[in-house]
């Protein structure tokens, strides 16, 4: 199930299981498997060409098909962007794994700009998105 009205709780979720502060002004989708929380995504920063998309999750669930559909048609359609950028500590090879099997690619790394080391910058362009072609709709 997708989940998007209680903000507050979905960004306290965010931050916990990203290990983050909580971040301000973001938007956040949940996806919700049994009644808990198992993933959510975080966007923020969208300047009317691009935005930045984080991605928490459990650990041990894997995310519905229609939340990686709604991850994507988000930020594409509904906000109108034309690329997302997703920041990653380059210590989080696990993070690294899975956003590039999304179809993200590496930009740039800057040394330095995270406390374990590198910052890796991903970013998938609207026309190189899979998930939102006729196969990944919720039709």
């Amino acid at each position: 199930m997708i989940v998007t009205k209680n903000q507050v709780e979905l960004a306290t979720w965010f931050a916990i299981h990203a290990d983050l502060p909580l971040p301000k002004d973001m938007q956040y989708i949940g996806c919700s498997i049994g009644g808990n929380l198992v993933a959510v995504n975080g966007y923020e920063n969208f300047n009317g060409a691009s935005m930045y998309v984080h991605v928490a999750s459990d650990g041990r669930s894997a995310a519905t098909h229609e939340f990686i559909w709604v991850g994507f048609d988000y930020p594409f359609n509904y906000c109108g962007a034309q690329m997302l950028i997703a920041p990653v500590a380059s210590s989080n090879a696990r993070a690294l794994r899975f956003t590039k099997h999304l179809g993200f690619k590496v930009a740039f790394e800057l040394e330095g700009a995270h406390p374990d080391g590198a910052l890796v910058y991903l970013t998938m362009r609207k026309e190189d998105c899979r998930f939102l072609t006729p196969n990944w709709s919720r039709a």
